[in-house]
Parts: structure tokens; sequence; C-alpha cells
């Protein structure tokens, strides 16, 4: 007879005992964290959406995050809370994670979609590649399985499916294509006069030569991939470790899911707000569509032009002729440059 047998850990061996205890204490910090990060984001937030018509990736924006809040709280739940039966509460992990992950996912083809405006084969291939992201989602719900500790009325987790990983690989994968595609898009824009391949690997790392609007699409992209990638292949990592318990099997998946979705929400913001601060012209246009042949404005700005490890400065005209969607800026690509240049240039 256990001396206290309705105490959860009292029915289980030390070390999964240690791991189960350490699985709640992590839930709850991931939980506070993700709180937190919301709230500081509360000003841009209001910045993001103020006079200005909701669109549908703003809508997508707090699908993800509130289809994330709610999947940390289940899952917290599922860990420190007491409930006569486990597979209800199971399920209705399983079905929330149908929302969060797409979501954020939906938020960079959105992206993807705004710099391959003119490549309808590009916005296909993509969206083709998310829909796999919101397939895999679905086998979620079946993946995991779960019992009482005891005759207490914690659950924990008793078998994690292999399977579980592919909603993560096929996101992985999607992340993966969509940040390099934008990126030698975005890179093939830069005016660099005969460089070297240390020239190019710096440019690519940098975003030297981009204009600020698109400087600051390329590097924010930079940000969310690198931040979540080594994450992602962690998770995928432990679930498919057949040797491994299921409660640390699993463990991962609240931190990995709720920080994706922070540092998509994160770089979502910047690209808004990087819109509408980017000049007045710019600003006053982030909420229009402007029909292709019908309407033009043109802005000036700096650019700085590259040769080897050269620069020189110059002024841009950019005619705007093209879609303005979601606050992400499509320009023609007719630029005239003016001012000082030397014979290279």
């Amino acid at each position: 007879m256990l001396p206290n047998p309705y105490t959860p850990l009292a029915w289980l061996e030390p070390s999964l005992a240690a791991q189960f205890e350490a699985s709640c204490y992590l839930y709850v910090a991931v939980l506070g964290v993700f709180i937190w990060d919301w709230m500081t984001a509360f000003p841009d937030e209001y910045r993001m959406i103020r006079g200005r018509r909701i669109r549908v990736p703003v809508i997508i924006y707090y699908i993800s995050r509130f289809s994330t809040l709610f999947w940390v709280v289940t899952n917290l739940v599922m860990q420190v809370g007491s409930m006569p039966s486990c597979r209800p509460l199971r399920i209705v992990i399983g079905i929330t994670y149908i929302f969060t992950s797409p979501s954020t996912s939906a938020l960079f083809f959105f992206r993807v979609r705004a710099v391959f405006i003119h490549s309808r084969a590009a916005i296909v291939f993509f969206a083709l590649l998310w829909l796999s992201v919101l397939g895999s989602s679905f086998v979620v719900p079946f993946t995991i399985q779960n019992q009482h500790i005891g005759n207490t009325g914690r659950c924990i987790n008793t078998d994690v499916n292999n399977v579980a990983a592919a909603p993560t690989a096929f996101n992985t994968l999607y992340a993966t294509l969509v940040f390099f595609a934008i990126s030698f898009k975005l890179m093939s824009i830069t005016v660099i006069d005969s460089p070297t391949w240390k020239d190019r690997i710096r440019y690519f790392i940098r975003g030297d030569g981009l204009p600020r609007f698109s400087k600051l699409l390329f590097q924010s992209g930079q940000q969310y991939y690198f931040a979540t990638f080594g994450t992602n292949m962690l998770l995928v990592v432990m679930i498919a470790l057949r040797t491994t318990n299921p409660v640390l099997r699993a463990m991962f998946s609240v931190p990995c899911v709720a920080f994706e979705s922070s540092m998509a929400c994160r770089v979502f913001r910047s690209v808004q707000l990087g819109a509408m601060m980017d000049s007045p012209s710019i600003a006053s246009l982030s909420n229009l569509e402007i029909i292709p042949g019908s309407h033009a404005l043109t802005t000036s700005y700096p650019l700085r032009i590259l040769h080897g490890r050269e620069s020189v400065s110059a002024t841009v005209n950019s005619t705007v002729a093209h879609s303005v969607r979601e606050g992400e800026l499509a320009k023609s690509d007719r630029l005239d440059v003016q001012g000082a240049a030397n014979d290279r240039v």
C-alpha cells in the first residue's frame, strides 16, 4: 500500500516522476512568457489596427495568438488538473493544434504571396505547401495516448506515435522554402557589380544593397527562421526517439509551438509597422489596393549601389504601379537612378 495514494508522483518511478514534474514547471513557465510577450506587444498591435480596415492576415494573426494561448493552457491543465477522464481534453488539445500551427504558417504565406505577386506558379506552389502543413496537423489528435496516474485524477502521456513528428517536419520544410525563396527574390534586386562569392555570401547574410523596406522583410525572415529551426528540429528528433519515455518526447511540443507563434507574430508586426512608417507616401498606401495600370505613385528614397566592397550613394524614384497587399508593398521594377555616381554605376 502506498502511504498517500492520492499523490500522483507516488505512483511513478523516480526518473519518470522527475520528468513529469519538470514538464509541469516548463508549461507554467511557457504560459507566463507567452502572456508577457503578448502584453508587451499590445501597443504595437493597437498601432497596427488603429484606423485601419481589418484584413484577412490580421484575422489570421489573432487566430494564431488565441489558439496558441488556448493550446498552452489546455496542455497545462492536462498536466496539473484533476479530471474524471483524460480522453476529452486530449482530443481538445489535438483539435486546437489544427488551428495553431497552420495559422502561424499562413502568416508567412501572405508574405511570400506579396513578394511573388507577379508569379502565379510560385503562389500556387507555396499554397500547396501550406495545405500540406494544414493536412498533416489533422493527425495530431490520433498520435498521443494518455491515462490517469494510478487512482488519481491527474493524467500522463503513455504513448506518442512517430507520426506526430510529421506536422513539425512539414512546417519546417515549408518555412525553409519560404525563407530561401523570399531571400533570393529580394537579393535578386540588389545592384551588385561583379561580386565575388565572398561578397555574395556577405550580401545574403546582411542584406546589403536592399531598400529599407525590402531589407526589413529580409532580416525579419532571418530572425524567424533561424530562431525556430533549431527548436523544430529538436521536437522532431525527440518524437522520433522511441527509446525515450512519452512524457519527455511530448514535453517540448508546447514551448516549440508557443515560441514559433510568438516569433511569427513579432515578424508580422514588424513588417506591418515598417510599411506604415517607411515614408509618408508609403504609409498612406498601406491599406489601398492599387489596380495594375490604373494608378501610379512615385516616391524617392536613398539607395546604396554596391561595387565589390565599395558603395555609391544615389537617389531612387520608385513607381508604385501594382498591388499593395497586407502592408507589404509590391513595387514595380522600374527604377530611375539619379545623383552622384561614377562610371562603374
